[in-house]
C-alpha cells in the first residue's frame, strides 16, 4: 500500500489520462455547453471543445456529485494511507465544500482549502509524494498550504461577453462594462475572485497584473511563471512577450485553461500564474 493518494477536480485543465500517468486521480466537473454534457478532463480537454465554445449560447456546470467523490475516496482506501484532495478554489466552484463534507466520513482524507490554478496544483502534489516518503502528512499538508498562500494568480477575459453568457456578470456592473467597452482585471483570492481593476486595454491589464506581482514578491526567480490560456494562441505569445517586457528572465510556461474556466471567462481569457519553486 503506497503512502498518499492525491485527487484533483477538472481544474488543472490536464487530462484523467496524463494525470493517472502522473499517478493522480480525478473527479472531474460537468460543463453542459448549449445541451451537450461534457465530462471535463474526461471526455477531452479545452482544445477539443474550442469550436463548441465560441458557438455557445447556454453554458451551465455542475460540482461532481457527493456520492462520487465519496466513492472515489472509498476506492483509494484500499491503496494508500492517506488521500488529499486538491479541488478548484472554494470561492469559484462548490467542489471544496463537497469534498469537505465528503472527508467527514474518512479518517485520513485531507481537504486542501487552496487558490492553485493552472498546473501549481501537480507541481505541489509532486512535491507531496516525495515528501511524504520521509515526512508525517501533517507537514505536508501544512507545505500545500503555505504554497498556496505564497501563489499570485491573475485573471484578465479578453471581452466580458462570456462572463455574461456564464452569468458570473450581473446588473450594474455588467451595464457599466458592456457600454464602457471596459474588461475586468480579477485576481484570485482565498474566498474567490476580485476585481482590481477595468480598462479598455487588454495588454495593459496583463503588464499592470505582472507589475503588482513584481512588487509582492522579492525574487522572480524564486518562482516559476505560468501562462494560462484559454484556446487562442496569440494571446498566450502576448502575454509572454508582456512578461519578458517587464523584467522577468525566467522561461514562461503554459498550462490549457480547463472547458469550465473557459466557459466562465472566454476563448482567449489569460491567466497570469506565479508560484514559488
Amino acid at each position: 500500500m503506497k503512502k498518499l493518494a492525491i485527487v484533483f477536480d477538472s481544474f488543472t485543465g490536464v487530462s484523467k489520462k496524463e494525470l493517472n500517468k502522473m499517478g493522480f486521480y480525478i473527479v472531474p466537473q460537468t460543463s453542459i455547453i448549449n445541451g451537450e454534457v461534457i465530462l471535463d478532463g474526461v471526455d477531452g480537454t479545452l482544445s477539443k471543445y474550442v469550436s463548441l465554445i465560441k458557438k455557445s449560447d447556454e453554458f451551465k456546470s455542475s460540482m461532481p456529485a457527493i456520492g462520487r467523490v465519496v466513492e472515489k475516496f472509498e476506492e483509494l482506501q484500499k491503496v494508500a494511507e492517506h488521500i488529499i484532495y486538491i479541488p478548484m478554489n472554494k470561492g469559484m466552484s462548490s467542489t471544496y465544500s463537497t469534498g469537505a463534507a465528503a472527508a467527514k466520513e474518512f479518517k485520513n482524507v485531507h481537504v486542501i482549502d487552496n487558490k492553485f490554478t493552472g498546473h501549481a496544483g501537480i507541481y505541489y502534489a509532486q512535491k507531496a509524494m516525495e515528501m511524504i516518503k520521509k515526512d508525517p502528512i501533517s507537514k505536508v499538508v501544512k507545505m500545500l498550504k503555505k504554497a498556496s498562500d505564497e501563489s499570485h494568480t491573475w485573471i484578465i477575459p479578453k471581452t466580458v461577453d462570456q462572463l455574461i453568457k456564464s452569468g458570473r456578470l450581473t446588473g450594474a456592473k455588467k451595464v457599466i462594462l458592456q457600454k464602457g467597452k471596459l474588461i475586468p482585471k480579477l485576481y484570485l483570492t482565498d474566498d474567490g475572485i476580485t476585481t482590481k481593476a477595468v480598462g479598455r486595454n487588454f495588454a495593459k491589464l496583463i503588464a499592470s497584473s505582472v507589475e503588482k506581482t513584481l512588487k509582492e514578491i522579492s525574487n522572480p526567480s524564486d518562482y516559476i511563471w505560468e501562462v494560462i490560456y484559454a484556446g487562442d494562441k496569440t494571446t498566450q505569445k502576448l502575454a509572454t512577450e508582456i512578461i519578458a517586457e517587464q523584467g522577468v528572465t525566467e522561461k514562461v510556461q503554459y498550462a490549457e485553461a480547463s472547458i469550465t474556466v473557459t466557459c466562465y471567462n472566454g476563448i482567449g481569457a489569460i491567466g497570469i500564474n506565479v508560484y514559488k519553486k
